[in-house]
């Protein structure tokens, strides 16, 4: 039941936004001493991430990296508990630990030294040729032993590179580009703990000239113009602290809060605070989970919510009544792996089943109204042929076509799946003056069928359509982007049709005037 504020519990700091929201850093309760977070240290291609618990009244900790056969050694003070080590080499074996540092600077508390193995770097791609046919160009490169999949570059004449597509196949088809204009591609082959090969040797392209044209389906991209009406933060019932996602519905505005470990409830007009759910239940056996990911039903009677620190996913009803509490289990023949499932974003079809995004496993998993799990989207890593995705976030479902809609942050990609669980299509933005995806976070659908995207890196938002097309670009008065920071999710009232834009930098939900 929706139940009055109390407080908040303290929040934690995300280093890099993928990885801090799967690994969740929140402080141990009870921790007695310095500990690793649950799965740190880890690599992350060519850099290892390190994240540890917090210890009450340490300011400053001692980072140290030793390296048994070059009998070398390197040490950082940091003064957060999370740490990335940019220069490690893929193919050493590290010993990591982190020690407090007192005020005489001596080393207090530290954690267990811990291995990193080092793995047998991939080999360069070399190209196999290319063709271009019907104004695209068509690239084909040879396979290389142990990659998952492919980073492929482009840069124009000036501009430095930017990712292309991320692909298993070793070849691909390049329709964005211009008549007459000279490109640069370089593939890099990418195993299954995301660590990346050296470039191919570049290769160079001379598009033939032919008219210009838009792409099919693709219409003249409007520029949208919209205005802050109102900003959420805090009132003398509730602060934000950390909210991750949003959704609207019935004149109310759901916000899913990591520093208060639930889900606020507040006025969509107003943000006058209603209540907050999905806070952990005093008598629960196991793990809860902290509140990550919404999504709510088409007809607004039910929403389902997803936990870090868990593999649960729960559907409440609007006033907070638990109706469904289902564990994600792991991929067939994976049982035995230590990996925990985690459910990262979930969406909710018009008949209640529900598509969950999960992380570790790089899968977009399909579950009925019941939790009974219907099918898997995904080769599951680290499989040998694990793929397409890599970092899987957030969901959308058109309750129209049945479409689901589904945001890889990590490869700037947009994937899009039939109501049969099978693979339609999916689009990337090259580097261009509209339309690109750096990061992007957040999906929602308007009530005119477009698919509102959020980047990260750019705050920004656009408008495409399902084939990918882009239809818009949002702008604030008097600017030519959207003035706006820190941007990481986006829902719109279905009533209404007023944005909310959420912010994690600034902890708040800006209200905004549709356009």
């Amino acid at each position: 039941m929706l139940c009055k504020a109390t407080g908040v519990r303290k929040s934690f700091l995300l280093v890099v936004a993928v990885w801090l929201a799967v690994a969740a850093p929140f402080p141990a309760r009870g921790a007695p001493g310095l500990a690793w977070q649950p799965g740190f240290p880890m690599r992350a291609g060519n850099q290892v991430l390190l994240m540890w618990t917090p210890l009450p009244g340490a300011t400053r900790y001692r980072v140290e990296r030793r390296d048994p056969a070059a009998r070398e050694t390197k040490q950082w003070v940091v003064t957060s508990t999370q740490h990335v080590d940019p220069d490690a080499r893929p193919d050493r074996t590290y010993l990591y630990s982190v020690a407090v540092l007192r005020p005489d600077g001596t080393a207090g508390p530290s954690t267990e030294a811990t291995k990193v193995e080092g793995f047998r770097p991939l080999d360069a791609p070399r190209w196999g040729g290319h063709y271009q046919e019907a104004g695209a160009v068509n690239l084909v490169w040879e396979a290389v032993g142990g990659a998952a999949f492919y980073n492929l570059y482009r840069a124009a004449k000036g501009e430095e590179p930017a990712l292309l597509a991320s692909v298993q196949d070793v070849k691909y088809v390049d329709a964005a580009v211009k008549p007459g204009a000279a490109y640069t591609y370089r593939v890099r082959a990418v195993g299954a703990l995301s660590q990346e090969s050296p470039d191919s040797e570049p290769l160079a392209v001379v598009v033939a000239a032919r008219a210009e044209g838009r792409r099919a389906g693709e219409t003249a991209v409007q520029r949208r113009e919209v205005a802050v009406v109102s900003v959420f933060q805090q009132d003398a019932e509730y602060r934000l602290r950390e909210p991750t996602d949003l959704a609207v519905a019935a004149g109310l505005l759901y916000v899913t809060d990591l520093g208060s470990r639930s889900v606020l409830v507040l006025g969509a007009e107003d943000g006058g605070f209603e209540g907050r759910i999905a806070e952990e239940p005093p008598d629960y056996a196991g793990p809860w989970g902290i509140p990550w990911g919404i999504g709510f039903r088409p007809d607004g009677e039910a929403l389902a919510v997803t936990f870090l620190r868990s593999n649960r996913v729960r559907v409440f009803t609007p006033a907070g009544d638990l109706v469904l509490d289902v564990a994600i289990a792991r991929p067939p023949g994976f049982e035995s792996w230590p990996g925990v499932p985690q459910p990262m974003d979930v969406a909710v079809g018009p008949r209640g089943d529900l598509w969950i995004t999960e992380y570790t496993y790089g899968q977009v998993v399909h579950l009925d109204a019941r939790g009974r799990e219907v099918g898997r989207v995904g080769v599951p890593r680290p499989a040998k042929d694990a793929g397409p995705f890599r970092s899987p976030t957030f969901v959308a479902v058109d309750p129209g076509s049945g479409e689901v809609f589904v945001v890889d942050s990590l490869l700037a990609r947009v994937f899009v799946i039939g109501p049969d669980g099978e693979l339609v299509r999916d689009w990337a933005r090259a580097k261009a003056k509209e339309g690109t995806l750096n990061l992007p976070k957040g999906v929602g659908l308007t009530r005119t069928g477009d698919l509102l995207v959020v980047d990260g890196i750019r705050s920004s938002l656009q408008a495409f359509g399902p084939n990918g097309a882009l239809r818009a670009v949002y702008r604030s008065p008097d600017d030519e982007i959207l003035d706006l920071r820190g941007l990481v999710s986006v829902a719109t009232d279905p009533r209404t049709g007023a944005l909310y834009l959420l912010s994690k930098v600034d902890s708040a939900v800006f209200r905004l005037l549709p356009p």
